[in-house]
Protein backbone atom coordinates (compact mmCIF):
# COMPACT_ATOMS: atom_id res chain seq x y z
CA UNK A 1 0.00 0.00 0.00
CA UNK A 2 1.12 3.63 -0.61
CA UNK A 3 0.13 6.52 1.46
CA UNK A 4 2.14 9.66 0.51
CA UNK A 5 2.22 13.09 1.53
CA UNK A 6 2.85 15.37 -1.46
CA UNK A 7 4.54 18.39 -0.77
CA UNK A 8 3.75 20.06 -3.98
CA UNK A 9 0.06 21.05 -4.26
CA UNK A 10 -0.12 22.44 -8.06
CA UNK A 11 1.73 18.63 -8.62
CA UNK A 12 -1.51 16.66 -6.67
CA UNK A 13 -3.89 19.29 -8.59
CA UNK A 14 -2.45 17.84 -11.82
CA UNK A 15 -2.97 14.47 -10.97
CA UNK A 16 -5.86 14.84 -9.81
CA UNK A 17 -7.18 16.28 -13.09
CA UNK A 18 -6.29 12.98 -14.92
CA UNK A 19 -8.42 10.99 -12.37
CA UNK A 20 -11.69 10.19 -14.02
CA UNK A 21 -14.06 10.49 -10.72
CA UNK A 22 -14.47 13.00 -7.79
CA UNK A 23 -16.03 13.58 -4.38
CA UNK A 24 -15.36 16.65 -2.96
CA UNK A 25 -17.27 17.85 0.52
CA UNK A 26 -18.15 21.57 1.49
CA UNK A 27 -19.84 23.18 3.67
CA UNK A 28 -22.11 23.88 1.17
CA UNK A 29 -22.88 20.29 -0.08
CA UNK A 30 -21.30 17.35 -1.83
CA UNK A 31 -20.04 16.53 -4.99
CA UNK A 32 -20.02 12.71 -6.59
CA UNK A 33 -19.24 12.40 -10.08
CA UNK A 34 -16.83 12.94 -12.81
CA UNK A 35 -13.60 14.81 -12.59
CA UNK A 36 -13.83 17.11 -15.14
CA UNK A 37 -17.91 18.70 -13.73
CA UNK A 38 -15.56 18.54 -9.73
CA UNK A 39 -16.65 22.15 -7.96
CA UNK A 40 -13.05 24.35 -8.50
CA UNK A 41 -13.17 26.91 -5.80
CA UNK A 42 -10.47 25.00 -3.44
CA UNK A 43 -10.73 27.10 -0.68
CA UNK A 44 -14.47 25.94 0.19
CA UNK A 45 -12.85 22.21 -0.23
CA UNK A 46 -13.10 20.83 3.51
CA UNK A 47 -11.91 17.17 1.66
CA UNK A 48 -11.84 16.17 -1.67
CA UNK A 49 -11.25 12.70 -3.28
CA UNK A 50 -9.74 12.59 -7.19
CA UNK A 51 -10.16 8.77 -8.07
CA UNK A 52 -10.11 5.82 -10.61
CA UNK A 53 -8.61 2.48 -11.08
CA UNK A 54 -4.89 3.61 -10.71
CA UNK A 55 -5.64 5.62 -7.21
CA UNK A 56 -6.84 8.65 -5.68
CA UNK A 57 -5.64 11.77 -4.83
CA UNK A 58 -6.87 12.87 -1.72
CA UNK A 59 -6.87 16.42 -0.22
CA UNK A 60 -7.54 17.39 3.12
CA UNK A 61 -8.30 20.77 5.14
CA UNK A 62 -6.31 21.09 8.33
CA UNK A 63 -6.90 22.75 11.15
CA UNK A 64 -4.95 26.01 10.08
CA UNK A 65 -6.41 25.97 7.20
CA UNK A 66 -3.82 24.55 4.80
CA UNK A 67 -4.93 22.05 2.18
CA UNK A 68 -2.73 18.81 1.84
CA UNK A 69 -2.82 16.33 -0.59
CA UNK A 70 -1.56 12.45 -0.26
CA UNK A 71 -1.62 9.61 -2.95
CA UNK A 72 -3.48 6.57 -1.78
CA UNK A 73 -2.63 3.17 -4.50
CA UNK A 74 -2.34 -0.30 -3.69
CA UNK A 75 0.83 -2.41 -4.52
CA UNK A 76 0.18 -5.00 -7.02
CA UNK A 77 0.68 -7.69 -4.56
CA UNK A 78 -1.36 -6.22 -1.57
CA UNK A 79 -4.76 -8.24 -1.30
CA UNK A 80 -7.92 -5.83 -1.63
CA UNK A 81 -11.62 -6.54 -0.87
CA UNK A 82 -13.46 -4.36 -3.67
CA UNK A 83 -17.69 -3.24 -1.81
CA UNK A 84 -19.87 -1.58 -4.52
CA UNK A 85 -22.85 -0.30 -2.92
CA UNK A 86 -25.68 1.59 -4.85
CA UNK A 87 -26.25 5.30 -3.74
CA UNK A 88 -29.58 7.67 -3.63
CA UNK A 89 -30.24 8.90 -7.45
CA UNK A 90 -28.97 12.28 -6.70
CA UNK A 91 -25.64 10.81 -6.61
CA UNK A 92 -25.50 8.78 -9.13
CA UNK A 93 -25.78 4.51 -9.52
CA UNK A 94 -23.21 2.95 -7.93
CA UNK A 95 -19.93 3.57 -5.89
CA UNK A 96 -16.98 0.99 -5.74
CA UNK A 97 -15.00 1.44 -2.33
CA UNK A 98 -11.31 -0.59 -2.44
CA UNK A 99 -9.90 -1.54 1.13
CA UNK A 100 -6.25 -2.29 1.09
CA UNK A 101 -5.72 -5.65 3.77
CA UNK A 102 -2.22 -5.85 5.56
CA UNK A 103 -1.80 -8.81 7.38
CA UNK A 104 -0.57 -9.13 11.49
CA UNK A 105 2.84 -10.45 11.40
CA UNK A 106 2.30 -12.37 15.31
CA UNK A 107 -0.97 -14.30 14.18
CA UNK A 108 -1.65 -13.48 11.14
CA UNK A 109 -5.40 -11.67 11.18
CA UNK A 110 -5.87 -9.19 8.51
CA UNK A 111 -7.10 -5.83 8.85
CA UNK A 112 -7.99 -2.43 6.61
CA UNK A 113 -4.46 -0.75 6.34
CA UNK A 114 -6.70 2.19 3.69
CA UNK A 115 -9.75 2.72 1.84
CA UNK A 116 -10.01 4.61 -1.37
CA UNK A 117 -12.52 5.13 -4.17
CA UNK A 118 -12.58 3.09 -7.09
CA UNK A 119 -15.50 3.46 -9.66
CA UNK A 120 -18.44 5.32 -10.29
CA UNK A 121 -21.70 5.15 -12.08
CA UNK A 122 -23.51 8.24 -13.65
CA UNK A 123 -26.74 8.99 -13.12
CA UNK A 124 -29.39 6.98 -15.57
CA UNK A 125 -30.13 9.61 -18.18
CA UNK A 126 -33.94 9.62 -19.46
Amino acid sequence: MTLQKLDDLHQALAEAQACPFAWVAEVSGVFLGPAAAAPQDRDAWMQARFFGPQGEVRFVRQEDGALTPYRVAEDPADDVLDDTRHLMPEFGRTLTVRRILRYDAEDGQAEVAATRMLHWEGRVEK
